[in-house]
C-alpha cells in the first residue's frame, strides 16, 4: 500500500511538473509567410516615397485589341527615384515546382530588412519562351502596382468596374426587355461612315477592330464602344503615320 502511494505521489509530481512548463512556454503564433516580423520602418519609408511618386499614365498602345496599356519601363520611371530615395526596392523572383506551376514571388525590401511581398501562382506550360517572357512581365506589372498601391491615371478598368455595377443595377430598375433592347443597338449609318472613312487606307488596323470585338462588319459594332474605338483606332493611324515619318527613304 505504501509503494502504491509513493507511485501515486511521483506522478502527480510529474503531471504537476508538466503542467508548470506549459505555463512557462510563451505561445508562439505562427510565422507570416507575406511580411517580415515587424513592418513599421518600412511602412514609414514607404508613406514617404508614395507622396513622390511620378502620375502614372498610359504609355503605348496595342494595335491588336486597339487598347491603351502601361509598360513596366513607365511604372519604374513612376516610382523607382521615390523607393531608391527612401531605401526601398521592389524585387521579383520565380520559382519552378514540380507541379509544372511557376510562382511570381514579388517583394517590397526595406533597408532595414523589413519587407512584404505577394505571391502569384501561374501555369505557363506548353508555351513558347515569347510567350512565357510577354505573361511573365504582364504579372509583374499587375503585382508591382499592387504592391506599390498604384493605379494609372483614368484607368479604362476602372470604368469598366463601374460599368458592369451600373448594368447590375439597371436589371433590377428596369424591365429585362429594355435592357436587352440596349444591348442590341448598334451604330448608325453616319458612324458607319466616319469609320470606314477613317480607316480606308489602314485595313489591318480595321480588321484588328472587328476581330477585337468578335465581329463581321462595322454595322455590327455596338453603339457604347463606337466613341471609345474611334478615338483608339486615330491614336493608331497617328501612331502608324509617325513611324513611317522616321523610316529611311531609300531611292532607286
Amino acid at each position: 500500500m505504501e509503494n502504491f502511494v509513493d507511485l501515486m505521489t511521483f506522478i502527480e509530481s510529474i503531471v504537476s511538473l508538466i503542467d508548470k512548463t506549459k505555463q512557462e512556454v510563451p505561445k508562439q503564433e505562427p510565422k507570416n509567410e507575406y511580411r517580415s516580423e515587424n513592418i513599421n520602418e518600412l511602412i514609414e519609408a514607404f508613406a514617404r516615397a508614395k507622396l513622390e511618386f511620378k502620375p502614372l499614365s498610359f504609355n503605348r498602345i496595342n494595335n491588336y485589341f486597339l487598347t491603351e496599356f502601361i509598360d513596366l519601363e513607365e511604372i519604374h520611371y513612376a516610382t523607382s527615384k521615390a523607393l531608391s530615395k527612401n531605401n526601398l526596392a521592389v524585387i521579383h523572383n520565380i520559382e519552378n515546382s514540380n507541379d509544372n506551376l511557376t510562382t511570381l514571388h514579388t517583394t517590397l525590401f526595406h533597408f532595414s530588412g523589413q519587407w512584404i511581398k505577394s505571391k502569384t501562382r501561374l501555369s505557363l506550360s506548353d508555351i513558347t519562351i515569347n510567350t512565357y517572357r510577354s505573361l511573365i512581365n504582364e504579372h509583374k506589372k499587375v503585382a508591382e502596382m499592387a504592391i506599390l498601391d498604384i493605379s494609372a491615371n483614368k484607368d479604362r478598368h476602372d470604368d469598366d468596374g463601374v460599368k458592369v455595377m451600373l448594368q447590375r443595377n439597371e436589371l433590377v430598375a428596369k424591365p429585362q426587355s429594355k435592357k436587352i433592347d440596349d444591348q442590341l443597338r448598334t451604330i448608325t449609318k453616319d458612324e458607319v461612315k466616319m469609320l470606314k472613312e477613317l480607316l480606308q487606307d489602314y485595313p489591318r488596323t480595321a480588321q484588328n477592330l472587328l476581330d477585337r470585338l468578335k465581329i463581321g462588319s462595322f454595322n455590327e459594332i455596338p453603339a457604347d464602344v463606337f466613341d471609345n474605338y474611334y478615338e483608339m483606332s486615330k491614336k493608331i493611324i497617328e501612331a502608324e503615320n509617325e513611324k513611317k515619318l522616321k523610316e529611311p527613304f531609300h531611292q532607286f
